[in-house]
């Protein structure tokens, strides 16, 4: 996992990374409050469950979704492993 440290001036950019990473075998993930930035994840392996915005989403090998910041949502696997890989990211244009 890579978290880079932002300045004052890397937050102007229209958009910065704040995050990459993997997760070999997925846990459960329960963000009722949502997350600070934006999330790509993508599927590499398995199966899982994405609930979101009041739906449940099966989610299969070479699937990915896209998070808004702050958005309620919880994942987990369905056929494991359940392998992830991940991006996050904010900026001044990243709400637009």
């Amino acid at each position: 996992m890579y978290f880079p440290i932002l300045g004052e001036s890397e937050k102007l950019l229209p958009l910065c990374l704040v995050g990459v990473g993997r997760q070999e075998n997925q846990e459960t993930i329960v963000r009722q409050e949502g997350f600070p930035f934006h999330q790509l994840i993508f599927v590499t392996h398995g199966a899982g469950l994405l609930e979101y915005e009041e739906k449940a989403i099966p989610l299969q090998q070479g699937d990915f979704w896209f998070i808004r910041r702050n958005t309620p949502h919880c994942y987990s696997a369905a056929e494991e492993p359940f392998t992830t890989r991940w991006v996050c990211f904010d900026g001044m244009g990243a709400d637009g």
